[in-house]
C-alpha cells in the first residue's frame, strides 16, 4: 500500500523539515543581497516593461526605472549598454532576444515589493525560492512513491541540489528546472495533461526541454496506436495533448511576427550548429569544473545501474539527457556564467532523478542509508561549498578538483577548449597571441595547449602522485606591465600577492614565495632585482630550482639591489624567496586593517636581458 498525505504519523517529521526549510529560504530570499546576473538585466528590464505597460517591449522609461534599481544595489554597467540583448523590431519595437514569460512570472512579485517598499530587484530571489518551494511540497504530497525512504531521498536530493546555487540568479535556471521536475512527477502520475503544460512552460525559456515535450508525445502515441483512431475520447485526448505541447512554439511565433525570424539568438549568431562539438555535450556530464559527475556522482552511478539492469525508464532519460545536451551544445558562449555547476548541466539532473525512478523506489532500507550517506558527503558537501565560497567569477577559474587532476594527472584531464584557455587565463576570450597555453606546478609543466594551424591539441605532462596539486599559468608578460623589467614568460606562483603601485610596481611575497620562469633554451643569465623587509631586518634564502645562490640580510628601512647570475634550464625554472626569519601581520604590529602576512617587497626584477624569453 503506497503511503500518502493521509499517513500522518509518517509524514509529520518530514512535514515540520519542510516548513522549517521553507521558512529558511524566504529569510534567504528577502535579506540575501540581490545581484544581476547572466542575461538578467534584460529579465529585469522585461519585468519592469509588464509592470509599467504590460509589454516586454523595453520603452526609455523603464530604462529609467532599471538604472534607478541598479544604482540602488550599487551595480553598474558600461555606458551606452541600455539596450545590451535587445533588437529592434520591423516597427521599431526594442524587444529582447531572450523570451519574456519568466519576466511576467516574476512581475506580481516586482510589483508587490515596490508597492511595499522593497528592493525590486530581490523579486527574483523570491520568485525563485517559491518555485522551489512549490517543487518540495510536490514531492512531499505525490502518492507516486511506494514508500516512504523514496520519498525522503527525493526530498534530500532536492534540499542539497546544486539548483540551490542559482536561486539568488536573475535568470531561469530554477524556473527551467522547477518546472521540467514538476513535469516528470506529474507524468508518472499519469496525469498527461499537466504534465505536458508544466514541461512546455519550462521550454519556453530554454528550448532545449521541448524534446521532454515530443517525448511525452511519442510516449503517448506508442501507448494508445491500436485505439487511438478507434476510440473518439482517446483521439481528443490525444489532441488536447498536442495542443498543450504547442505552447513550445510560442516564442517561435513572437519573434516571427516582430521580426521574420523564429529565434533572435540564433539570427544574432550566438546560437549556431557551427559551434557544435562532442566534447561539449561531453563535458555536461564529465569536466571536473562544471559537468554532472563533480556535483550528483550518486545520480550519475543510479542512472548506470538502471541503464545495466535495462530498466525501459533509464535508457529513455538517457536518450532525452543526450538529446537535450545535442541542442545545447551549439551555444556560442560556452564557458559562460554560471554557479559552479554548468546552467546547461543543472537542468538534467530531473531527468537523471526521472530515469532512476523505479531503481530508488524499490531499494531497500540499508540500501537507502547508505545512499543518502553518499548523497550528503558527495553532493551534500560539495553544494554547501560552493554556497558558502558563492564566488561570481568562478567560471573563470579552475575548480579544485579539476586542478588536482591536472597537477597530478593531467592527461586525464582533456577539457573543451574554450572551458581550458578562459580559467586557464582568468578572462573571457581566445587570444591566438596568448598560445601556447601553459600550466605548471611549482615543480614542473602539467599541462600545455598548443595550436597546429587551425586546431588545437594537448601536451601533457606524466603523472605524479605526489605533485604538488597548486597550478598556474605561465603568461607572456611584457616589460613593466608588472614587476618585470623585460618582457618574460612566467608566473607568481604560491607566495605572491597583487600586483601593487606606489611610484613603481611592486608585490608583497609571504614568508616563502616561488616564481615561475619558462625559458625556451639552456642558458646563464642575470637575475637582478630590488628588495626590502617588511617592519623588520630578514635574513633572506634564494633558491634557484633547487640551488642555494643567496643568503643575507634584507634590510627593512629601504630597499636594495640583489644581483646574481643563474643557470636556467630549457622549460620550467624556480626562483625561491624564503625569509628564515618569518613574516608579520601588520593588523598585528602596527595600526593597520592589513591581515596578511608580509616578509619582503619587490621591485624591478629583471631576468637575462630584453627578449631573451
Amino acid at each position: 500500500m503506497k503511503e500518502t498525505l493521509s499517513n500522518v504519523k509518517n509524514n509529520s517529521f518530514i512535514f515540520v523539515i519542510i516548513i522549517l526549510y521553507s521558512s529558511f529560504m524566504v529569510f534567504f530570499a528577502l535579506y540575501s543581497r540581490p545581484v544581476i546576473t547572466g542575461d538578467g538585466r534584460e529579465y529585469l528590464g522585461m519585468t519592469i516593461s509588464f509592470v509599467e505597460h504590460f509589454s516586454p517591449e523595453l520603452r526609455e522609461s523603464d530604462i529609467v526605472i532599471r538604472n534607478s534599481i541598479e544604482s540602488k544595489n550599487q551595480i553598474g554597467f558600461p555606458e551606452r549598454s541600455e539596450y545590451h540583448g535587445y533588437y529592434p523590431s520591423q516597427k521599431g519595437e526594442m524587444f529582447s532576444y531572450h523570451f519574456w514569460f519568466y519576466s511576467l512570472l516574476n512581475a506580481p512579485v516586482f510589483f508587490i515589493f515596490r508597492f511595499f517598499e522593497i528592493n525590486e530587484l530581490k523579486s527574483f530571489q523570491l520568485t525563485n525560492s517559491l518555485l522551489y518551494l512549490l517543487l518540495i511540497f510536490k514531492l512531499f504530497s505525490t502518492k507516486i512513491f511506494s514508500n516512504q525512504r523514496a520519498r525522503l531521498f527525493f526530498l534530500i536530493i532536492t534540499f542539497v541540489s546544486p539548483i540551490v546555487l542559482y536561486l539568488k540568479w536573475t535568470h531561469t535556471e530554477v524556473y527551467s528546472y522547477v518546472f521540467l521536475f514538476l513535469g516528470l512527477i506529474t507524468f508518472l502520475e499519469k496525469k498527461k495533461k499537466r504534465a505536458m503544460l508544466y514541461v512546455s512552460l519550462a521550454a519556453l525559456q530554454n528550448p532545449a526541454i521541448s524534446i521532454v515535450a515530443i517525448y511525452f508525445l511519442i510516449h503517448e502515441f506508442i501507448q494508445n496506436r491500436h485505439v487511438l483512431f478507434k476510440n473518439s475520447k482517446v483521439l481528443i485526448d490525444y489532441l488536447i495533448l498536442g495542443v498543450i505541447s504547442s505552447l513550445n512554439v510560442v516564442p517561435y511565433l513572437f519573434y516571427w511576427v516582430h521580426f521574420k525570424k523564429f529565434s533572435m539568438i540564433t539570427a544574432s549568431g550566438y546560437s549556431s550548429f557551427d559551434f557544435f562539438s562532442f566534447a561539449r555535450v561531453w563535458s555536461l556530464f564529465f569536466d571536473l569544473n562544471y559537468g554532472l559527475i563533480v556535483y550528483v556522482p550518486v545520480l550519475i552511478i543510479l542512472l548506470l545501474v538502471s541503464l545495466l539492469k535495462r530498466k525501459k525508464l533509464a535508457w529513455i532519460s538517457f536518450i532525452l539527457m543526450l538529446s537535450i545536451a545535442l541542442v545545447d551544445a551549439t551555444q556560442l558562449n560556452w564557458n559562460s556564467g554560471m554557479m559552479y555547476i554548468n546552467r546547461y548541466s543543472v537542468w538534467l539532473i530531473p531527468i537523471l532523478l526521472y530515469g532512476s525512478f523505479y531503481l530508488i523506489n524499490k531499494i531497500n532500507a540499508k540500501k537507502m542509508l547508505l545512499l543518502v550517506i553518499l548523497l550528503f558527503t558527495s553532493t551534500g558537501i560539495i553544494t554547501i561549498y560552493c554556497f558558502k565560497e558563492y564566488d561570481y567569477s568562478n567560471q573563470l577559474k579552475f575548480s579544485p578538483v579539476s586542478k588536482y587532476v591536472i597537477a597530478k594527472f593531467p592527461a586525464l584531464y582533456n577539457p573543451e577548449y574554450e572551458t581550458f584557455i578562459e580559467r586557464a587565463q582568468g578572462a573571457e576570450g581566445i587570444d591566438k597571441e596568448n598560445f601556447p597555453v601553459i600550466i605548471a606546478n611549482s615543480e614542473t609543466i602539467r599541462k600545455t595547449l598548443v595550436t597546429e594551424g587551425s586546431s588545437m591539441k594537448y601536451l601533457n605532462g606524466p603523472s605524479n602522485i605526489n605533485a604538488n596539486s597548486e597550478i598556474f599559468r605561465i603568461s607572456k608578460i611584457n616589460a613593466n606591465q608588472d614587476i618585470f623589467l623585460n618582457n618574460i614568460d612566467a608566473a607568481f606562483g604560491p607566495g605572491w600577492y597583487q600586483l601593487e603601485s606606489n611610484q613603481v610596481n611592486y608585490r608583497w611575497t609571504e614568508e616563502s614565495s616561488t616564481l615561475l620562469i619558462n625559458s625556451d633554451k639552456e642558458e646563464k643569465v642575470a637575475i637582478n632585482f630590488n628588495i626590502q623587509s617588511f617592519l623588520n631586518n630578514r635574513n633572506c634564502k634564494i633558491l634557484i630550482n633547487s640551488s642555494n645562490i643567496y643568503n643575507g640580510i634584507i634590510p627593512a628601512n629601504e630597499a636594495i639591489n640583489l644581483e646574481f647570475e643563474a643557470n636556467l634550464v630549457n622549460g620550467l625554472n624556480t626562483i625561491e624567496i624564503i625569509s628564515t626569519d618569518g613574516a608579520d601581520v601588520p593588523s598585528q604590529v602596527i595600526d593597520s586593517l592589513d591581515t596578511r602576512p608580509l616578509g619582503f617587497s619587490i621591485n624591478s626584477m629583471k631576468i637575462g636581458g630584453e627578449g631573451s624569453n
